[in-house]
């Protein structure tokens, strides 16, 4: 599935102005979707001086890629199912699981591997993402590039300003092949009465990615609707 965007397209900048509701804007994104347990995702297109377009994909095989004069948007995203997270909380007998959902491929934020973001567990003692290494890590490799070549970060906020700590505290399943579950504390519980949460990422120390990654999600509590900001190196690098 390809979705070709406007030629005019031109990078967008964020703010974190509030709003006078207290809630900080989505301004800039290059892809909005809703949350749902379904496997379906809802795709809202925005190109600058034109109405959102809205195109309706499948979340186990999606390929999208813009115009190449928007680099901010060139992106492929292969979305695997989720069967190493759905394993990994069948193993809980029902006493956890998602809060949000959202199968988001954050790119390759170290090398040769991309992080899927699941979703989210909020209702806790702590806010966790669940995410998904595709493919798994393999031993060679952390015997070849260093035992945390893997390690990626990410940094949270809230429209509350709520103070989250940025240990990154987490683990992941060594032994995925495909795909390996994982989980990354996000520093602190959320609150009930947050109505935006930002999630920021980082690629692993020493890796600078060669291909859009998503470096900031935006989402709105309690719905899920995700926003999501995207860097290109090749526009950096211009």
């Amino acid at each position: 599935m390809r979705e070709q965007a406007a030629a005019n397209c031109k990078k967008e900048t964020r703010t974190t102005k509030k709003s006078p509701d207290g809630v900080m804007p989505f301004q800039g994104p290059s892809r909005m979707h809703a949350a749902g347990g379904d496997r379906n995702l809802d795709l809202l297109i925005r190109e600058e001086g034109q109405p959102p377009r809205q195109r309706r994909l499948h979340r186990t095989n999606i390929e999208w890629q813009a115009s190449r004069s928007c680099p901010m948007l060139r992106v492929v995203i292969r979305i695997p199912p989720r069967t190493a997270t759905d394993a990994y909380f069948a193993k809980m007998s029902g006493s956890r699981r998602l809060d949000i959902v959202f199968d988001i491929d954050l790119g390759e934020l170290l090398e040769s591997h991309h992080v899927v973001a699941r979703g989210l567990e909020i209702s806790g003692a702590d806010g966790v993402l669940h995410y998904e290494f595709v493919p798994g890590l393999r031993q060679h490799e952390m015997d070849l590039k260093g035992p945390f070549f893997w390690y990626w970060t990410l940094s949270a906020e809230d429209d509350l300003g709520t103070l989250y700590r940025d240990d990154n505290g987490g683990a992941f399943d060594p032994d995925g092949k495909t795909a390996a579950h994982g989980t990354r504390y996000l520093g602190g519980p959320v609150p009930g009465s947050a109505r935006l949460l930002r999630v920021n990422f980082t690629p692993a120390g020493g890796w600078t990615p060669t291909r859009s990654w998503c470096r900031q999600l935006d989402i709105a509590l309690p719905g899920g609707r995700v926003t999501e900001a995207w860097t290109d190196p090749r526009q950096d690098a211009g």
